[in-house]
């Protein structure tokens, strides 16, 4: 009992460690931001702005991708269609003109 008492002690104490923890660096950080001066909020805001819209160009040219991919494959199944019919008019053209 005296064992399961101390796990119960020691894990209320880091789970109280940990908010504190976490508390700690709310504070730290908006610290930090009061001490800054506009510049470098503003700089803050551009690097923000900027990780917005590299995420919003590569779901965008993933998008893209995924388009080019099915085109090119549709591609070769029509260069494998023409590549027959013209393999079916050749031989055709042999046949008619006796070449073997």
């Amino acid at each position: 009992k005296i064992a399961v008492g101390i796990e119960n002690v020691k894990l209320k104490v880091d789970q109280k460690f940990a908010i504190l923890s976490e508390l700690q660096k709310e504070r730290i950080s908006e610290r930090l931001l009061h001490a800054m001066d506009d510049d470098a909020k503003g700089e803050m805001a551009d690097n923000l702005w900027l990780k917005q819209q590299i995420l919003s160009l590569k779901s965008s040219e993933n998008k893209l991708q995924k388009e080019v991919n099915e085109m090119e494959h549709r591609n070769l199944e029509l260069m494998e269609v023409m590549y027959s019919l013209h393999r079916q008019e050749l031989e055709s053209s042999q046949r008619l003109f006796g070449i073997p």
